[in-house]
């Protein structure tokens, strides 16, 4: 048949957190856990001071971050900068009433083995709105 339609493939990578966020974002859901093996997003400083010693502590993870005060560059592009900038994209463009918390949309970053408690908001790092 000369009509025949043909298809030819591209190679291409999908940001597993930013189609989350998108997703989320669409489907109007109250929350986005992005779920790793960290315990939480550590502050820059503290990230540095441990590159070459321990690993930072469960202290010094931040607990809540306001989306307006996230500055991505601060992350290096390999570590946080992904899910924060997903979590930060999910919190502004997130439903305006959510169902679940009685508040606006929040994000929260941390580890996998963690993920009821980080929905609770009693472990990770959580991203909201001011």
């Amino acid at each position: 048949d000369g009509d025949a339609v043909q298809y030819h493939g591209i190679a291409a990578v999908v940001d597993k957190d930013e189609a989350s966020s998108f997703l989320a974002s669409e489907l109007n859901a109250d929350a986005l856990l992005l779920l790793t093996d960290a315990k939480g997003v550590i502050p820059v400083e503290e990230w540095n001071k441990s590159r070459n010693s321990q690993p930072p502590s469960d202290d010094s993870i931040v607990r809540e971050l306001h989306v307006e005060r996230v500055n991505l560059a601060d992350y290096a592009s390999g570590s946080m900068r992904p899910k924060l900038s997903a979590a930060v994209r999910f919190v502004k463009h997130g439903p305006e009433r959510p169902r679940m918390n009685d508040g606006a949309p929040f994000a929260a970053i941390g580890n996998l083995e963690d993920a009821l408690d980080i929905l609770k908001g009693k472990t990770g790092t959580r991203i909201v709105r001011e």
